[in-house]
């Protein structure tokens, strides 16, 4: 199956993949050789580092444990009858940065930056950091200001 599924909120993005991911063996997103060597040679790789490292892994395999990357064991199956298949495969992160601008207490601030009434924003789309972004700084971020939106928020005085 897939490597991931990217959830995007457009329907001119089609993130769904074949059945049997032949469609994407044949436009080329995953290659198929029948020895590392040939592997190796399809994504331009020393076909001796790609053996040793292959070696490596089937070692962990039948030990049962990854003392190199700690990947659950459940998870670990060794690479050993060809046809061997590979993909390139990266991690992504989606962030949110800049949105409306808001004061400390949370609320949406408009064009005279006055405080729209009863509009609170949190996490990563309140930012403090406006267009950049600060590794690993969001979590927290999205914990101090949904709190601090979510306290301002019940303060509120009920429309009914």
């Amino acid at each position: 199956g897939p490597i991931g599924i990217p959830i995007v909120n457009d329907e001119r993005y089609n993130a769904s993949w074949s059945e049997d991911n032949l469609l994407e063996l044949n436009k080329g997103w995953i290659k198929k050789g029948n020895s590392l060597e040939d592997i190796a040679g399809q994504i331009d790789v020393n076909p001796k580092v790609l053996k040793a490292t292959v070696e490596r892994w089937n070692e962990l395999c039948q030990n049962g444990q990854d003392d190199d990357h700690k990947r659950p064991p459940k998870t670990m199956m060794p690479i050993a009858k060809p046809p061997f298949y590979v993909m390139e495969a990266w991690p992504i992160v989606n962030n949110t940065q800049g949105g409306p601008e808001h004061d400390v207490e949370q609320r949406v601030l408009d064009p005279m930056k006055n405080p729209i009434p009863r509009l609170y924003v949190a996490g990563e789309i309140s930012s403090i950091y406006g267009h950049l972004y600060l590794e690993a700084g969001n979590i927290t971020e999205c914990f101090v200001t949904g709190k601090i939106a979510g306290q301002n928020a019940a303060r509120e005085t009920s429309w009914s």
